[in-house]
């Protein structure tokens, strides 16, 4: 039976059918900058996660804002580059949506999931 051992350490990731032959990728650690791609490719992939379907374009084009403890805001959106996430708050005068996902290594790049939604209205 072969198992897959996997270690992760210093920003190196192992992924081996045996231990003795273990391939190496070092992907380091996340920066706001690919934090904010991984978040803009989840835009243009998935229209709709977010409402209003933001332009990706468009908010590709807002700075960067360093807000301290590792969190970065481009447009409405919060990246957080210590815990691997995002956020974001988007209102109008009655009502409120509220998306937090999360930011991980996958298949050579940096990847946002599907945002979790929760909404409030009055």
């Amino acid at each position: 039976m072969n198992r897959v051992l996997v270690v992760a350490a210093a920003g190196l990731l192992c992924l081996s059918a045996a231990a003795s032959s273990c391939s190496c990728l070092e992907h380091g650690e996340l920066t706001a900058e690919q934090a904010k791609g991984a978040v803009l490719r989840l835009i243009q992939s998935n229209p709709t996660a977010f409402f209003d379907a933001p332009d990706p374009e468009r908010l590709g084009q807002c700075p960067l804002i360093d807000r301290g403890d590792d969190e970065f805001s481009f447009g409405a959106i919060v990246v957080n580059v210590r815990y691997r996430s995002y956020s974001a708050h988007i209102g109008g005068k009655h009502w409120v949506y509220f998306y937090s996902g999360a930011i991980s290594w996958q298949n050579g790049r940096w990847v946002a999931d599907l945002p979790y939604v929760q909404h409030a209205w009055d």
